[in-house]
């Protein structure tokens, strides 16, 4: 039995899922999962899609069967003559919303051209006495929704400080912060503080402050680069200030949380990482010393390279790739575990049997900044804008 509904109207929040019992002038109102049901009337809802795909489409349910066939061959204007979406806040004069009609899944529907705002109510009006085959006598069905706020963004964590071990070599040379979420540009050394846990003491100016600072990936890598002319033995700087870290003391590396992410939010809490300084280490990177694991031809077998030291993990991701027999680099995934002394590539097809070539970028370093074939050096007089080539080391494994 349809009775007089004009002056109904319920309120609810978009994305609401509880099961709540409201009060209209008709009686008890239930909402379950974001639906206005009254018993025998057409009713109005929400439907707000996946959560990996949110979308605001209002629907009319409760309709005859005979009506939804009539309008399934209707023009959108025929249903925009019954169904209307607005803005219930404001001048009366306000325009309906924009959007698309369909007649689908046994309901009308309507998505709005643009998205909700969040806050905003919104009224949705339906005419039953429009409708084709019933002869409805009753007013218009009216339901009154509040677009709720977008739901906050999960703070910026940081998500790994590279050495991964908890001990380096007393020259070491460089860490990498990564994050969850781009961060702010400017903030980075106010934020970040080394402490000497033998003594208690925060080293003073432990990383070489660069303006620009070392960001990479769309602000999510931080590079940190210790004070090089405090790291290399013999320098004037080591001698007045001292080194950085010494072999046998335990330091912690500490990034506050009120680091700035780039939307200017905190992040989701501190960092501490602490490790231990080991012997310096002054000898370049041998690749004769890794070894190669080939996998079997025909398969997607991981070939895996063990490291007999830690390599840098920046430059294991880019540094090193693999040639099969027809010359052409394998494409696949690369896994760098096992504290950046293992390195895997699968393959995205099958291995082919011959013989194989491991290309490695000369740049490749160590902790300690030693590459490939040369330990480090560095001339603070020496001009930085000389041209920088990079060259190749290979060497061959077979695949049976």
């Amino acid at each position: 039995m349809r009775t007089g509904v004009a002056a109904f109207a319920a309120l609810f929040i978009i994305g609401c899922r509880e099961r709540i019992v409201v009060t209209s002038q008709q009686g008890p109102v239930e909402r379950i999962s974001g639906a206005t049901v009254v018993a025998g009337e057409p009713t109005l809802r929400l439907d707000h899609g996946p959560k990996e795909k949110p979308r605001a489409v209002f629907l009319v349910d409760g309709l005859r069967a005979e009506d939804l066939e009539a309008l399934a061959g209707a023009d959108e204007q025929a249903l925009r003559q019954m169904f209307v979406l607005r803005v219930a806040e404001g001048p009366e004069d306000l325009p309906n919303l924009l959007g698309h009609y369909e007649v689908k899944d046994g309901s009308i529907r309507f998505e709005p051209r643009f998205p909700l705002q969040p806050g905003l109510r919104y009224r949705a009006t339906f005419d039953p006495t429009r409708l084709p085959v019933t002869k409805a006598t009753t007013g218009p069905v009216i339901t009154e929704f509040v677009a709720a706020p977008a739901p906050e963004a999960p703070r910026t964590r940081i998500d790994h400080v590279y050495p991964s071990r908890d001990v380096v070599p007393e020259n070491q040379l460089k860490l990498y912060v990564h994050f969850s979420a781009p961060m702010s540009r400017g903030e980075s050394y106010r934020h970040i503080q080394l402490v000497n846990d033998d003594t208690g003491r925060t080293i003073d100016l432990p990383f070489l402050e660069i303006a620009e600072e070392l960001w990479a990936d769309r602000q999510t890598r931080l590079t940190l680069l210790f004070d090089p002319a405090r790291v290399k033995r013999g320098l004037a700087s080591r001698e007045e200030a001292g080194p950085i870290l010494e072999e046998g003391k335990t330091y912690t590396l500490v990034i506050e949380k009120a680091w700035p992410d780039a939307n200017g939010r905190a992040l989701a809490s501190d960092l501490r990482k602490t490790f231990r300084a080991g012997p310096p280490d002054n000898l370049p990177v041998d690749p004769n010393e890794w070894k190669i694991d080939p996998p079997r031809s025909t398969t997607k077998a991981s070939l895996v390279i063990d490291f007999p030291e830690p390599l840098d993990h920046a430059m294991l991701g880019r540094a090193m790739r693999i040639l099969g027999p027809d010359g052409f680099p394998v494409r696949g995934s690369i896994t760098i575990d096992r504290d950046e002394t293992r390195w895997g590539l699968t393959p995205e097809s099958p291995w082919k049997a011959g013989e194989h070539a491991l290309v490695i970028d000369t740049e490749l370093e160590d902790l300690a900044g030693n590459s490939v074939g040369r330990p480090f050096e560095i001339d603070i007089f020496q001009k930085i804008d000389r041209t920088v080539r990079t060259e190749s080391l290979i060497r061959t494994f077979v695949v049976e």
